[in-house]
């Protein structure tokens, strides 16, 4: 089987990246499991990852996967990352694709807090030299919905749990 993960980073942090394979790497039985990621560069870029998840499948002989993985933001208060956020899920929706969500972001999921965009490589490479996915709450990390949850939550376990085996 192959994961494909279409993370909002670009490839030259590769933040995003580097925390879904340290949980993968954690809390999965991954051997014989291919893990490839699409750069969108940002979540208003969703649709140019397209082509590249098609090049991705026709590569792999077997089944693949695909996850949208975005950060929700400020939805409470901003119209415009609302609409976006939507807009993403639909297209997600209509891909037949699963949809991760980090409220309201993947720094505040794994480290906490959120961090200023050019800190963002450093302190996700920091997280893993620090092994701080062992202090992770894994309770954090299996949420159901984005409504009334608080900051640093996830539905990441619930969606991966579907098609991978936990250890």
């Amino acid at each position: 089987m192959q994961c494909i993960f279409i993370v909002e980073a670009d490839k030259k942090c590769g933040s995003d990246s580097r925390y879904i394979k340290e949980l993968l790497k954690r809390v999965y039985k991954i051997s014989g499991v291919k893990i490839s990621f699409v750069y969108m560069g940002s979540k208003s870029k969703y649709l140019k990852s397209e082509a590249m998840v098609k090049t991705l499948k026709k590569k792999y002989k077997g089944n693949s996967v695909v996850y949208m993985c975005i950060d929700t933001d400020s939805l409470s208060s901003n119209s415009q990352q609302i609409k976006e956020t939507n807009d993403v899920i639909n297209y997600s929706k209509s891909k037949g694709y699963e949809l991760i969500w980090f409220y309201e972001d993947i720094e505040q999921v794994f480290l906490g807090n959120s961090v200023n965009k050019r800190y963002k490589k450093s302190c996700s490479e920091q997280f893993i030299a620090k092994n701080q996915i062992d202090n992770l709450s894994i309770g954090n990390l299996a949420k159901k919905s984005m409504n009334s949850i608080p900051n640093g939550s996830s539905n990441i376990l619930i969606v991966l749990d579907k098609y991978l085996t936990r250890k």
